[in-house]
């Protein structure tokens, strides 16, 4: 499925990097679960057991070479007779509240053979051994039509129900030993029901919440031109709020616009690129000087994108000065890590010839 294929390529490395830190936090430990992508049956049944598994190469969510496990219920009162599959390998042992995960994904379908769709419950288990089980409260019914579906069951306390033990939340999801994926009908049990049917299940992860993005100073979600106004503000009123401090010398100043819009955790881009394409260059020129803000008689009224970079609030010289100090002017956009451009004999040369006609465009 597309969201997968986009999941391995441009996870966040946020995402993982306080997954690093909760497993520090609780110490090290042989069962140490991991968030994200935890099995896509690629390469066999990756740690899933029970009766009937088989891993099938060929059929999963993305067709043609996509991997997945085919479970096979016979509907019988021995082993084999249910839809369940169970993984108790160290990808999913471990405190899953550390990991602040909130909920387990799968991907599912129900052969049309089956005796009848299927009612799927996530089952946990914990602390310590299988005795203590909590499953879902709510089933997700998974119709038999051969079609792949995307499962999520939630992990909070609200959404699952103890189905036998008399452990607490809190001690399970710090100590979670086993996970399951059972059909179960009726009200939660701590055995699954019987049922003749063949089933397949891939993609299953462990999702955690989107982890915003450094320096999102106004609490959108994506690091925007919203945050860069943000910033323009707390230097302009002489904030000494530490979540400003980007280049983390103790102030908050011009050096922590420079470092948020030039450096890669920031926007990896160049003081002037009004328009945030990754370059500065003529077009943001004309969009700053039709803004008619320059050195103007109005205090304050400016934004990065009518020309204040330097968080004075307004466009003048300064800020004019500042982008060419840089050098980036008609530069390519930044790779990943670059060093610091120098000015350019063009840069020199537009910058003086700014200061010249700047004025002039402003008293008409």
């Amino acid at each position: 499925m597309l969201w997968v294929r986009i999941y391995r390529q441009i996870r966040p490395l946020l995402r993982y990097a306080t997954a690093a830190v909760c497993v520090l936090a609780i110490g090290v430990q042989a069962d140490a679960a991991q968030i994200g992508l935890i099995n896509d049956f690629s390469d066999g049944v990756q740690g899933w057991e029970g009766s009937g598994l088989v891993q099938v190469a060929n059929g999963g969510p993305d067709g043609e070479g996509d991997g997945y496990l085919r479970i096979t219920a016979d509907g019988g009162f021995g082993p084999g007779g249910k839809i369940a599959a169970y993984n108790q390998s160290s990808d999913v042992r471990g405190d899953l509240g550390a990991l602040d995960v909130i909920a387990i994904d799968v991907d599912m379908f129900v052969d049309p053979s089956s005796q009848s769709d299927l009612t799927m419950r996530l089952v946990l288990f914990g602390p310590t051994n299988t005795n203590n089980r909590w499953t879902s409260t709510d089933a997700i019914t998974v119709p038999k039509d051969g079609q792949w579906h995307h499962l999520s069951f939630p992990v909070a306390a609200d959404a699952i129900t103890r189905a036998q033990g008399a452990a607490t939340y809190e001690q399970m999801i710090s100590d979670v030993v086993r996970i399951m994926f059972r059909h179960d009908t009726g009200t939660p049990s701590s055995q699954g029901t019987v049922v003749s049917a063949i089933a397949g299940i891939d993609n299953v992860f462990f999702v955690v919440p989107d982890v915003p993005p450094m320096f999102d100073f106004d609490g959108s979600g994506a690091l925007d031109v919203g945050d860069i106004d943000a910033l323009l503000l707390a230097v302009r009123t002489g904030s000494t709020d530490a979540q400003y401090d980007v280049d983390a010398d103790g102030d908050v100043n011009v050096a922590d616009i420079v470092a948020l819009v030039t450096t890669p955790s920031g926007f990896n881009t160049y003081i002037g690129d009004v328009n945030l394409d990754g370059e500065f260059n003529t077009s943001d020129l004309v969009q700053i000087f039709q803004a008619g803000q320059y050195e103007d008689a109005t205090q304050d009224n400016s934004t990065w994108e009518s020309g204040d970079w330097d968080g004075d609030g307004d466009f003048g010289t300064g800020d004019l000065l500042l982008a060419f100090q840089q050098g980036g002017f008609e530069q390519p956009a930044r790779a990943s890590v670059a060093g610091v451009p120098e000015p350019t004999s063009l840069s020199l040369f537009v910058l003086g010839s700014l200061m010249l006609i700047g004025p002039r465009r402003s008293c008409r």
